[in-house]
């Protein structure tokens, strides 16, 4: 299989996000109480997704191809929370945040898999109930580092 994207993931510092996620996380906080999730945020990392090739035949009929062809997915992780903000210029901004304890994650280990991501599935805040969200990451020491430290919030959240 090839792959989708190219993807470059790596550690960030909340305040050093665009204005635009920073708000809508604001706001999304202030909607559903979650708190303020930028000042709790202990760990933050940023995949920024490159598009090697346009959608498909069918995605371009169905119109469910990706929009951008680059977008940021950033995560926060709080000593309560996942956040998932993820932003590009067509698709806008859209966030996702759930209790450490009502998440689990799932991520490719395959070294044939076209894409390296996680798979974050729990009851997410607000109206979007349990489902799954796929969060994108890079093959690379910052996607690795992600993942390590979000294993350990779901521990350490759990073992409280």
């Amino acid at each position: 299989m090839h792959r989708l994207y190219t993807r470059a993931t790596a550690p960030c510092a909340p305040a050093s996000l665009p204005p635009a996620m920073t708000e809508a996380i604001a706001g999304y906080a202030a909607e559903y109480g979650t708190g303020d999730l930028i000042a709790a945020a202990v760990h933050c990392f940023e995949t920024v997704s490159v598009r090697l090739r346009g959608p498909g035949l069918m995605a371009r009929l169905t119109g469910t191809g990706d929009p951008d062809t680059e977008h940021r997915t950033v995560v926060l992780i709080t000593p309560t929370y996942v956040v998932v903000c993820v932003a590009g210029e067509k698709r806008g901004v859209h966030i996702r945040a759930a209790r450490l304890t009502d998440v689990r994650i799932q991520g490719s280990h395959r070294k044939d898999a076209p894409d390296r991501g996680l798979t974050l599935t729990g009851w997410w805040v607000g109206p979007y109930a349990m489902s799954s969200l796929y969060v994108a990451a890079g093959d690379d020491e910052g996607g690795r580092t992600l993942r390590a430290e979000l294993d350990w919030a779901l521990g350490a959240a759990r073992q409280r």
